[in-house]
């Protein structure tokens, strides 16, 4: 049955998960990949984790994502997928982890995914450039209290992001 027995995946070394290639990652259904534990998921290559799957990607409890953001690999997640993180798992990160995040893969944040993380202090570590990259229709969400940006972050609102603010988000740039 080859990596999608349970106890073979994990009893692996810290080795073993990190020569595993992504043509095997992508076999594994969701349930197969969390029988790895959290340290060992950290363990993977980049090449491995660029290779996880949406539905992969969605099944990382918070446990999981920090272990992957802990081992400095939190940019390995494809910026396609990265948006298939649960909001409630990304708002666990701190804002140092969240600042780790490239800017393609802050495109592909949602607006519940934005919402979780000015909930807390999470926000400051996003930079100008992180802001830029932020879709407009993101941005213009109402529930986004923006007075929560730095003077430097909201120098990264794009004029498209301005154009879209309501009267009561713009009020909150003061």
């Amino acid at each position: 049955k080859g990596l999608s027995n349970a106890n073979l995946l994990s009893s692996l070394s810290s080795t073993q998960v990190s020569a595993l290639i992504p043509a095997q990652i992508r076999t594994l259904t969701s349930t197969e990949l969390l029988k790895l534990a959290p340290q060992q998921i950290g363990q993977l290559s980049t090449a491995a984790l660029a290779a996880m799957t949406a539905s992969q990607v969605n099944s990382l409890e918070s446990d999981y994502l920090k272990q992957i953001a802990g081992a400095n690999k939190l940019t390995a997640i494809a910026a396609n997928v990265i948006g298939s993180v649960k909001p409630t798992v990304l708002s666990t990160l701190s804002s140092d982890q969240i600042g780790s995040l490239s800017s393609a893969q802050i495109r592909n944040l949602n607006k519940n995914h934005l919402s979780a993380i000015i909930s807390g202090d999470k926000f400051k570590g996003l930079d100008s450039a992180d802001i830029a990259a932020l879709s407009p229709s993101v941005i213009s969400d109402a529930t986004i209290n923006l007075n929560s940006l730095s003077v430097g972050q909201a120098a990264g609102l794009t004029n498209d992001q301005l154009r879209v603010l309501s009267k009561t988000q713009i009020d909150g740039l003061d």
